[in-house]
């Protein structure tokens, strides 16, 4: 009798298991295919938001570093200023860095805009 995570002679995760535990190529497969949709959307409709969303699946396949970057060049715009979550996706790259002042700084930021309302 074969356990439930068996198929034809090959052992893998249960089905409950995540799709990045169960196919770890997953994951960086689907950042690659996110980071080419919203570099489409990009072209299409240039928006700070999508700039973000960019930044952070930029963020996931090359790094933490690499998000702040992006996230710092949206910034000099100014357009998302009271955005909170432009300030709450920074505080998790610093915290990611190790950069724990820069990353208490911004999620004092987030609370802040998500406080006055500015979602």
């Amino acid at each position: 009798m074969r356990s439930s995570g068996e198929k034809r002679g090959r052992l893998t995760p249960p089905p409950r298991t995540p799709l990045a535990v169960r196919d770890p190529l997953l994951l960086w497969r689907s950042l690659a295919a996110a980071s080419v949709i919203l570099n489409l959307l990009l072209q299409m409709e240039p928006s700070p938001v999508i700039r973000l969303n960019r930044a952070v699946a930029v963020a996931m396949q090359n790094g933490p570093a690499a998000g702040v970057a992006l996230i710092d060049a949206i910034n000099k715009e100014g357009e998302l200023a009271n955005y909170q979550w432009v300030h709450s996706t920074k505080a998790d790259l610093y915290r990611r860095l190790g950069r724990i002042p820069e990353a208490l700084e911004s999620y004092g930021k987030a609370l802040e805009m998500s406080q006055l309302g500015h979602l």
